[in-house]
């Protein structure tokens, strides 16, 4: 779990930031910002620092610097961004630097909304910004009529006006931190700890694809239920490409492509008298079900509700792949 908070004026928002990572933060950092904030003589970097200590938060305190993590965009879960971060004067070409695609236009454009063109950043690289980005601003309603860009994801429902935090009114800050703490997304990753970072290994594709499956393995509509299923069978494969590259290495799992036979490597995992103990009835059933039923119901042609397929059998599934990653990462060690 990851959050980046991007705010220029942390010496005035001590208190805040105690209040909103405080479910994060050590004690120990908690009585170094409740220090820093009697002290006359502190800086930003103290500050970042601090919080910096949990591992889960990220600060940046200018912008180009916000620039220079978004680089690495996906390691982040949460954005929660001060719309206006022109305390101090930034350097073009510090911009240019972090941010290939910054142009001289950008910097009139932008200047005092630079949190626009970070939500147009992460929009543009298909972040569903609904659900990860947060706006901080003085005056929330003033604000929004000040750009087409957030009238658009509005009107179009990719972003909403409870993502736009007014960070002078405490309610507004509480609300905030009932939202961070309770975000579906970090919940699932701190409960899928080991699972996700044994897909990890395998992409960042297979991550998402799991917690895909998490968010709407409840769902029953047809469609969710379609869905979930081609999600299982495709994480499915790539556990089983894995192990046939990596363990069987025999022309037999593969194709004249140079392309694995799932099936043929199931088989194999049954029969091979070196993978018997390791690929046990359970898992190798398993690894079957998962394929066979990711294939047969697992297609947009089978949304008729005569099929028997419901979330029961996502939910089944789903928690024979959890002993299939297991699996899979005691054959990795």
């Amino acid at each position: 779990m990851k959050i980046l908070y991007v705010e220029d004026e942390l010496k005035a928002n001590i208190p805040k930031i105690e209040n909103l990572f405080k479910k994060f933060l050590s004690k120990q950092d908690l009585q170094q910002l409740r220090y820093l904030k009697a002290q006359r003589r502190k800086t930003k970097e103290q500050i970042k620092q601090i919080v910096q200590n949990s591992g889960k938060i990220d600060v940046a305190y200018t912008f180009p610097m916000a620039l220079g993590l978004l680089r690495n965009y996906q390691v982040y879960d949460l954005f929660i961004i001060d719309r206006n971060l022109s305390d101090e004067e930034y350097d073009f070409e510090e911009l240019t630097k972090n941010d290939s695609k910054f142009q001289e236009k950008h910097y009139d454009l932008f200047f005092e909304r630079e949190g626009d063109y970070i939500l147009s950043k992460l929009v543009s690289e298909s972040i569903v910004v609904r659900d990860k980005v947060f706006f901080l601003t003085a005056n929330s309603n003033d604000e929004l009529k000040r750009t087409e860009r957030i009238d658009s994801l509005l009107d179009f429902g990719q972003f909403s006006k409870a993502n736009i935090i007014d960070k002078t009114d405490d309610v507004e800050i509480d609300r905030l931190k009932h939202l961070i703490e309770n975000n579906e997304e970090i919940r699932i990753k701190k409960e899928f700890a080991f699972e996700i970072e044994i897909l990890r290994t395998i992409s960042e594709r297979a991550v998402e694809l799991f917690i895909e499956i998490i968010k709407r393995k409840e769902a029953t509509d047809r469609s969710s239920v379609v869905e979930n299923l081609l999600k299982l069978r495709k994480l499915n494969e790539n556990l089983l490409i894995i192990v046939a590259k990596n363990y069987i290495k025999e022309r037999g799992v593969f194709n004249d492509y140079d392309e694995v036979n799932i099936g043929s490597v199931i088989y194999w995992l049954k029969n091979n008298e070196k993978f018997r103990l390791d690929s046990n009835a359970l898992i190798v059933s398993y690894l079957y079900c998962i394929k066979a039923l990711g294939s047969e119901y697992g297609s947009h042609e089978k949304l008729e509700e005569t099929v028997p397929t419901t979330s029961n059998t996502v939910n089944a599934l789903f928690y024979a792949l959890l002993d299939i990653i297991r699996w899979f990462s005691q054959l990795k060690n």
